[in-house]
């Protein structure tokens, strides 16, 4: 007994450094650049699960320069980065622009309408014997590399392209998300479904770069909501963060690059999903039951054989660009609203690994009932702080629950605080707030960090890392 507890409290309190250490910042003349490069899968070789193309995706990238430090901010339409492709691109990146590992924020979009370079299919068996894969984690060769080649090429050009900037911090709001933890009406045990009465984080973050003519050279732009307004329509999409993106630039004539990140999303999702996953899940289930098969909902997200509404599909896509104006328009509103503009800044990053007590799920069910677990491995939940000015820009690699964000935003020593989710490699996967654990949701019941750790974890390794900087 006293040797668990030993071992437990080992697990609780590891804070594994990941080599990187903040350097002692110094401030200096900024300069910024920026790019995007099209990652688009061609029509005649899309990877697997997936039957046409929608909206054309991207990566955007961002480089800093003070003349004392680098930086790299990053953001591509995809589903998240993996592990080694993380490894790997920052490695190229560090080599091609001359920025330590703690000055690099990566992440993809969360969109779930486009793989995730280097994962590799989970393939699932219908009782027919068709074989599929989530779409999240589908895997080409290929099309990987392709992946990799262009996000590098966006840092590389956005590396050419620096020049004399300023930067400014704003925030504001937007009321399109909503919580998902919710009860059922009907059954009344846990699903996921929309919860106005749960916590939500209406921010809108918003990071401007300009040159020194005050002509917006980049935005980088952070709000918490799921992007599965094209789940399930085996369809390559930026979903809404991707029609954001579009918008702003189209708006700026393409003078602009603009990248959304994800923040506290985990329990989040847009607040009008009804023509989304629930109508698909539905028709893509009426087709297989009157086909014969068996399917659960994970299987049903790649299952390309029913046909979809046409007019739904045209309805739900109109939907997705009035959503990427709508919160357009409200980083143009922040935009303007940023008065107090930086040349002389501070850049300086920091990266370190917290480790919790693991468990693993040992039964079934997507929702409503409790699981049942048994201990496994812990595993590390990578941070990354990165200082721009007087921002604080605190990356995780995992889907944060907005209750562990407001707790670091009221806790911060920096009033310009932003939360980066599934950002820096492989993701750590859902990771709720410690009051959540008991609601019998999909991401608190597939969650591997036993209760009591993470958001501890997270709080203070992030409070730690901005000691540094105060």
């Amino acid at each position: 007994m006293i040797r668990l507890s030993i071992r437990f409290l080992f697990a609780v309190l590891l804070i594994a450094f990941a080599g990187t250490a903040a350097v002692a910042a110094e401030s200096g003349p900024l300069r910024a650049g920026a790019a995007k490069v099209d990652i688009t899968s061609p029509p005649d070789a899309l990877p697997f699960g997936y039957t046409s193309i929608h909206d054309h995706v991207y990566a955007r990238a961002i480089v800093l320069d003070n003349g004392k430090a680098k930086a790299v901010l990053l953001a591509a339409d995809l589903g998240m980065f993996t592990e080694d492709s993380w490894e790997e691109l920052t490695q190229q990146i560090m080599a091609e622009v001359g920025c330590p590992l703690a000055n690099i924020i990566m992440t993809g979009t969360h969109t779930h309408s486009s793989p995730s370079p280097g994962a590799k299919p989970s393939n699932v068996g219908f009782s027919a014997g068709t074989q599929t894969s989530n779409v999240l984690d589908s895997f080409d060769p290929v099309y990987a590399a392709r992946i990799k080649k262009s996000v590098f090429e966006a840092v590389r050009l956005a590396n050419q392209r620096i020049q004399p900037a300023r930067v400014g911090y704003g925030t504001g709001q937007f009321y399109l998300n909503v919580n998902r933890d919710a009860i059922n009406p009907e059954t009344r045990t846990w699903y996921q479904g929309p919860n106005t009465d749960g916590p939500s984080d209406k921010t809108v973050a918003v990071l401007k770069f300009e040159n020194l003519k005050g002509e917006p050279i980049a935005v980088y732009v952070n709000y918490a909501m799921h992007a599965v307004l094209m789940f399930m329509r085996n369809q390559i999409s930026g979903d809404f963060p991707g029609a954001t993106s579009r918008y702003l630039e189209e708006v700026y004539d393409d003078k602009i690059v603009a990248l959304w990140t994800s923040g506290a999303a985990g329990g989040q999702n847009p607040l009008y999903l009804r023509m989304a996953e629930p109508a698909i899940v539905a028709q893509k289930r009426e087709y297989v039951e009157k086909a014969g098969l068996t399917a659960d909902v994970h299987s049903l997200m790649d299952f390309t054989g029913a046909k979809l509404d046409p007019k739904m599909l045209a309805l739900n896509a109109r939907l997705v660009d009035s959503i990427g104006q709508l919160l357009g328009e409200e980083v143009i509103r922040v935009m303007g609203n940023i008065k107090r503009t930086s040349s002389e800044v501070v850049l300086g990053g920091v990266q370190e690994s917290v480790s919790c007590p693991v468990r693993r799920r040992t039964n079934t069910g997507r929702e409503g009932a409790p699981g049942t677990y048994e201990d496994a491995d812990p595993v590390n939940i990578r941070l990354t702080l990165l200082m721009i000015d007087r921002t604080a820009l605190a990356a995780v690699t995992g889907e944060v629950y907005t209750m562990i964000w407001q707790r670091l935003k009221r806790t911060s020593p920096f009033e310009q605080t932003m939360l980066v989710a599934l950002a820096n490699g492989k993701s750590a996967g859902y990771i709720p707030s410690d009051d959540s654990y008991g609601h019998n949701t999909f991401q608190v019941l597939g969650t591997r960090f036993k209760p009591g750790c993470a958001e501890n974890a997270i709080i203070n390794g992030f409070l730690d890392m901005m000691d540094q900087y105060k």
